[in-house]
């Protein structure tokens, strides 16, 4: 090798000395990073926790836990035998059905309730069923010596003694003279209505109504707004 192709003395040396040098700020570099990774890691891991916190304290006030929409209080059923008289009725298919829409006479409707009369002043007290006979009393020995005479005592037995229901055949027969006593039957028959009518089944008996309930049906050609029989009273 030439001399203009020999590296001067001290280069090898210095280039070591570089590379030697380098390595620990390599290694300082590579910790750094790794600490600022992990400081970023536990924050991101600090602020998912919190939030997992926070929902968990707030979901009972928030919103409905089991993501279910509450239940409506249930609405009892109407009493359609306690129907106020002269009231409209939207629709009208039947006397039978199981509610009835009420609403302004002064909108379109198709009924309108002429009232309830009483069963008892229908039917004639004698078509009626007997009432439950209460039972006898039950005498009871009192006399605390075999050779005492035993007075007897009456304890009385309580029993049902409501009115008992007339039946189907019975009522259906006075139903309709029941309802020529309303004060509005006479209005709805010259107006064209139809006059239907209800009578308590058993079951409605057996919870209290004592009731025909008169319904009117108007013809469907007037069935329009502001169209109802005038109440005579």
């Amino acid at each position: 090798m030439s001399e203009s192709q020999q590296v001067p003395k001290g280069a090898d040396a210095t280039g070591t000395a570089d590379s030697a040098g380098s390595a620990p700020e390599q290694g300082r570099s590579r910790r750094r990073d790794a600490a600022g990774s992990m400081r970023w890691w536990l924050v991101a891991s600090a602020l998912l926790i919190a939030g997992v916190v926070v929902g968990l304290i707030w979901a009972p006030f928030g919103r409905n836990q089991l993501g279910a929409t509450p239940s409506p209080s249930p609405t009892p059923p109407q009493d359609v035998f306690a129907l106020p008289a002269g009231s409209c009725i939207r629709e009208l298919p039947s006397a039978w059905e199981f509610e009835f829409s009420l609403v302004d006479c002064a909108d379109a409707h198709e009924g309108l309730v002429l009232g309830a009369v009483a069963v008892d002043s229908a039917v004639p007290a004698a078509l009626m069923p007997e009432p439950l006979v209460p039972a006898p009393t039950v005498p009871v020995a009192t006399g605390s010596v075999a050779s005492e005479p035993a007075t007897k005592s009456a304890t009385p037995v309580a029993t049902d003694t409501s009115p008992v229901w007339p039946g189907d055949d019975l009522l259906s027969q006075y139903a309709m003279l029941a309802c020529e006593q309303s004060e509005r039957w006479q209005d709805a028959v010259d107006n064209g209505y139809e006059v239907l009518v209800r009578w308590p089944l058993a079951a409605d008996w057996d919870a209290g109504a004592r009731d025909f309930l008169c319904l009117a049906k108007l013809p469907t050609a007037s069935a329009t707004p502001g169209v109802s029989p005038s109440p005579t009273a």
